[in-house]
């Protein structure tokens, strides 16, 4: 990585690295396996900046999908998290209903594109988060392969 600050990322030599070692690897992007990535490359990835950690936050909140029953390792995945500001989290998003946090917004357009959130309100609904995760994992892959492609 010193070799290339100020740079483009070095994709080919991380690839060819990994490609040269022992270990198994794939330039194929599973969008079903996204939670084994590393989490920080791939919030990098989405957002093109450093984060802290106190910044990550569900998109659908975790209070919510767990009183319908769903099992944590399934709300704390790569595909329901955002990165947003830590006092817009605590104040305005809160355990909002995502439906009801996205009408509330000025610039919806650009949350959505921004945090790569399907485009589709009736997958903004605790009641259709399977396949609001099954959506958001594309949008996820396919901004995976634009930026490893470039």
């Amino acid at each position: 990585m010193k070799n290339h600050k100020d740079m483009d990322f070095p994709t080919n030599e991380i690839f060819k690295a990994y490609i040269d070692h022992p270990l198994y690897f794939k330039e194929d992007i599973d969008e079903n396996r996204l939670d084994d990535y590393d989490f920080d490359f791939l919030m990098y990835i989405i957002y093109g900046k450093k984060f802290r950690k106190e910044d990550i936050d569900h998109i659908h909140p975790y209070s919510i999908l767990k009183s319908k029953g769903y099992d944590v390792d399934k709300i704390n995945t790569v595909a329901n998290y955002q990165l947003l500001d830590y006092d817009i989290n605590r104040n305005d998003k809160r355990d909002k209903e995502l439906k009801d946090w996205i009408n509330g917004l000025v610039n919806k357009d650009d949350y959505l594109k921004r945090h790569l959130i399907p485009d589709n309100p009736d997958l903004w609904t605790s009641e259709n988060y399977e396949q609001f995760l099954i959506e958001r994992k594309n949008l996820i892959k396919t901004k995976l392969e634009e930026k490893l492609n470039a």
